[in-house]
């Protein structure tokens, strides 16, 4: 069956950083790992849900001093793209298959990363996005239930709109939190060091080379 979408996880599949997590990137630059860590451990003894989680997290961000230009920082600083992301994703588009992100990941990220790298897709959705002052400094944020089984929500309706089926679509990931989209589709593990996303996978690259997924592209 031809290939007609393609999705990309973002943390450490597309985005190359030393934690493999945007949440965790924020983390680390602020010192609050341990304050975050906490609110993690409530989420997977599911005492609160994602959504609350990241809006819980972006609270203590506000206490820790976070503002657009330390965010800007990170990616300056820390966040590359995978070796090869480009040139796949200009090269699945040519062929007329929509791109696109879906991450429990933070936007502005990408967005400042899809500046600085000239990075295009069709659509990109993530679970929060950070809202800053006119100066600059953390006021707000979006947050959508955006990561493991939502991440299949957000597949479906967007196979509907861009008139495929799971059938048609691959997707590359690398954590455990792509298990629920790599079950309906052709899932490519890419770079991951997560034994069960491999085990649910049809594809794995060891490597870090982007194009080397478009071997298994119909």
């Amino acid at each position: 069956m031809a290939t007609r979408l393609v999705g990309f996880d973002w943390d450490g599949t597309l985005a190359k950083m030393p934690v493999n997590s945007s949440w965790g990137m924020i983390d680390r630059t602020l010192g609050c790992t341990a304050a975050t860590k906490a609110l993690e451990g409530k989420y997977i003894r599911s005492e609160i849900d994602y959504v609350e989680w990241c809006r819980l997290c972006v609270e203590v961000y506000k206490r820790f001093g976070l503002t657009e230009n330390i965010l800007r920082g990170i990616v300056e600083k820390n966040l590359t793209l995978h070796k090869g992301a480009l040139e796949t994703i200009s090269e699945l588009r040519s062929r007329g298959i929509k791109v696109g992100i879906i991450s429990g990941g933070v936007y502005n990220l990408y967005e400042y990363a899809s500046d600085r790298f000239g990075l295009s897709v069709d659509y990109a959705n993530f679970a929060g996005r950070l809202e800053f002052d006119n100066r600059g400094t953390l006021v707000n944020g979006e947050y959508k239930e955006d990561d493991y089984d939502g991440k299949l929500r957000v597949l479906n309706a967007y196979c509907k709109k861009a008139k495929a089926t799971l059938g048609e679509t691959l997707y590359v990931g690398d954590s455990h939190n792509d298990i629920p989209v790599f079950r309906a589709t052709t899932g490519i593990a890419f770079s991951s060091d997560s034994d069960e996303l491999k085990r649910c996978a049809k594809h794995i690259i060891e490597g870090d080379d982007l194009r080397e997924i478009l071997k298994y592209v119909d």
